[in-house]
Formats: structure tokens, C-alpha cells, sequence
């Protein structure tokens, strides 16, 4: 059927009985039904055991089909032939990649669970327990293992390494499903409950400090902000900096001054900066004053700041311009470790006015281009012909 003639707005979910499939009953054969007429368009024999399950590639081309007696068969649809698998123990789930069609990933009833090339070589994945089902990641860049004490192990497709495992609950994980959609996944339990799982990647953003003495990282874990500080010779965490109940995307370090800044899932940006306590000082009166203690024991108060506007100052008399320099760079500020001058970029200061109005930077006119008029040619006789303008 057109999809373009399908209504947009029409639920996802079905609501009643349209028509019931009682032409054949399917316990050793695969049977392929045409949707829109109801009626068998392929049959498959498959043995003499009975089915088990039976999975659907990604392009629909290929058929995936497993028995009670280990027997796994993977269905070419378009040249009509098959590829046969066999295994020791009955198979318990499988699953075609979604982008490669001839790579199958089976669980037995008994043993870990297999990656399969069809007609070609095996490979036996270790995980933790006895596997009751399986199923690839949206792109088919992982798998995920459910087992009988209802652990999910996620294992990566093309170095068959471990990257984690959750458990779900105490009961057995009877099958798993991934959203092609959103990187989520379902998981069905012994206990009558339905366990939805995201999938996000733990992206680690680390940077050194300005000094390059220390290592500033930051992970995205749950719902977690923090920012974690290491010394790069002693390799120890010296400061965890927690941040609000956001995830974490990335962070940066300030070139020249201790400040961090830090992004958030809801495009917030956190500036991390060193704290400062603001002491209370108790002045009195005389802490300033200088005191001169005489032999007799006598002691003279002298105030300093009264003395100093007493006396006349000597830089008054010569008082003249100070030059500043807020040009050049200072190299001792600077991150670049490059022998080559550079004068690098300054950006330049727009100046707003009370009212909002702009103020230019500096007080030169503007260049404008105005048509150049083209010299008049000579006409003949050696008179100039000039037309008015």
C-alpha cells in the first residue's frame, strides 16, 4: 500500500479483530502473508521440528527461521535459496543484524550464546550466566543478552567486548526488543513487568588546566553534573566539583584564569571559578599609625596620613602623562608555545548608548564608491564636445 495515501493522524495502535489466518497451522512452516489481500504468498519448509520463531531482516529480503532441535535457517526470499545452521541444544532466540543480513546472533537453550556468519565461521560470545535472549542495538552496533537470573549484558558487535550489564530484576528476562526509532530498549520479565531502557553512551570530556599540572574531566552518568579534577604527575583525584541534577555534555577550561565552563542537557551554561571569602576586618583607629617609643618610655603617636598631606609631594611638582600599554601582549599570558610572533586578534568594543543607540568606534568617514564619469573622446575637427549634466 502507498504510504502517502496512509492517514497521519491515525493512532499507531490497533483496536479489534480484522481477520484471522486459519489456512494452515504453523508449527514446521513459515508462512508469508500478503497484508493487504490476506492470502499466503510464500511457504517455507522448514523441518520436521517445530518453530521456535522466526525474524525478518531489515530490507524484508531475508527470513530467519529456528526449531525446537537447534536447527536455524536464514531464507533468501529473491533467489529462493536457504542457508542451515545446526546447533546442539534447542535455540531459545535469534536475531538478524539490521545492516547485515548474514550475521545472526543465536542463544541456545544450553551454553553462551553464538555470532554467526551465515555459511560461514562461529564465533562464541562469554557472558555471565545462561542467555534466554538477545537482540541488536538500533544501528546493530551492540547486543544485549538477557539471562535467566535477569541481568542484561551489552556486548559490542565488531570486538565482541563487553561494554556493561544491568540488572533489571531477580526474575528471568524472557525477551528484549529495540526500538528502531530511539536508542531504547524493552525488556520482559518472569514478574509480569516491562522495563523500558535508554541507551546513552557515557561521553567523557576531559582537558587539561591552564598550567597543564591537572586533568579536568567530566562524564555523563544518569543525572549527574559533576566535573572531576586529577594531578597529572601524582595521577590522584584531588576535587569533584557536583553540579545540579542535569546531565553533563561537555566542558571547557579557560586558557589563562581557573575557570571552568560546563553544558548541560537543557543547553544551560555553568561557569566554575574559584571561591573567594570575603574576611571582615576590624580597623581601629591607630592600626596605621606609627608609634615611637622614647628612652624614658614615652611613646608618640605620629599619624601617617595626616603627616603625608602635611608635607609637600614631589611627584606633584613633576606630574605628567603615564603610558599604559593595553596593546601589546603580555608573554606570559600567553598559551601559545610558538616561536613565531603573533600579534593575535582583538575583538573590538561596541558602545551603546542609554538609549540603545550605537556608537561608532572611531570618527572616520566612510568610504563610498561613486561611478567614475569616463573622459570624453575627441571629436572630429579637434573640437570637445561636453554634454550637460
Amino acid at each position: 500500500m502507498n504510504r502517502k495515501l496512509l492517514d497521519p493522524f491515525e493512532p499507531e495502535y490497533p483496536e479489534t479483530i480484522e481477520a484471522c489466518l486459519d489456512d494452515e497451522y504453523a508449527t514446521c512452516c513459515a508462512y508469508i502473508w500478503d497484508m493487504d489481500t490476506l492470502n499466503i504468498v510464500r511457504k517455507l519448509t522448514h523441518g520436521d521440528a517445530p518453530l521456535m520463531g522466526v525474524r525478518w531482516s531489515r530490507s524484508s529480503r531475508h527470513v530467519l527461521t529456528y526449531d525446537d532441535a537447534g536447527l536455524c535457517i536464514l531464507w533468501d526470499l529473491q533467489t529462493n535459496t536457504r542457508t542451515c545452521e545446526q546447533f546442539d541444544a534447542p535455540i531459545l532466540d535469534a536475531r538478524v543484524h539490521p545492516r547485515n543480513p548474514h550475521l545472526l546472533v543465536v542463544c541456545p537453550m544450553k551454553g553462551m550464546p553464538w555470532m554467526v556468519t551465515a555459511g560461514g565461521t562461529r564465533t562464541r560470545l562469554e557472558i555471565e550466566g545462561q542467555a534466554t535472549c538477545c537482540c541488536f542495538g538500533k544501528k546493530g552496533k551492540h547486543m544485549f543478552f538477557g539471562t535467566t537470573k535477569g541481568y542484561v549484558h551489552v556486548v559490542e558487535t565488531e570486538t565482541l567486548a563487553p561494554v556493561c550489564s544491568l540488572r533489571l530484576s531477580s526474575s528471568r528476562v524472557g525477551s528484549l526488543a529495540a526500538n528502531a526509532r530511539a536508542p531504547e530498549i524493552v525488556a520482559s520479565s518472569s514478574d509480569r513487568t516491562l522495563r523500558v531502557c535508554r541507551l546513552t553512551d557515557n561521553s567523557l570530556s576531559a582537558v587539561f588546566s591552564a598550567s597543564g599540572d591537572y586533568i579536568i574531566a567530566g562524564i555523563e552518568h544518569r543525572a549527574e553534573h559533576n566535573i572531576y579534577v586529577w594531578d597529572k604527575l601524582a595521577g590522584s583525584l584531588v576535587k569533584v566539583l557536583d553540579g545540579p541534577n542535569e546531565l553533563l555534555e561537555d566542558c571547557a577550561v579557560h586558557p589563562l584564569r581557573p575557570i571552568i565552563a560546563s553544558v548541560s542537557t537543557f543547553g544551560l551554561v555553568y561557569l566554575w571559578t574559584r571561591l573567594e571569602e570575603n574576611i571582615d576586618h576590624d580597623e581601629p583607629e591607630d592600626e596605621f599609625d606609627k608609634k615611637v617609643t622614647y628612652a624614658d618610655g614615652h611613646v608618640v603617636v605620629i599619624n601617617e596620613e595626616r603627616a603625608r598631606k602635611d608635607r609637600p609631594n614631589p611627584a606633584d611638582e613633576e606630574e605628567g602623562d603615564v603610558f599604559v600599554d593595553i596593546t601589546d601582549n603580555d608573554p606570559f599570558f600567553s598559551d601559545s608555545a610558538s616561536e613565531m610572533d603573533d600579534d593575535g586578534f582583538i575583538l573590538p568594543v561596541e558602545i551603546r548608548g542609554d538609549d540603545g543607540d550605537d556608537f561608532p568606534l572611531a570618527d572616520a568617514p566612510l568610504a563610498t564608491s561613486k561611478p567614475q564619469t569616463p573622459e570624453p573622446e575627441p571629436a572630429t575637427g579637434g573640437q570637445v564636445i561636453v554634454e550637460p549634466q
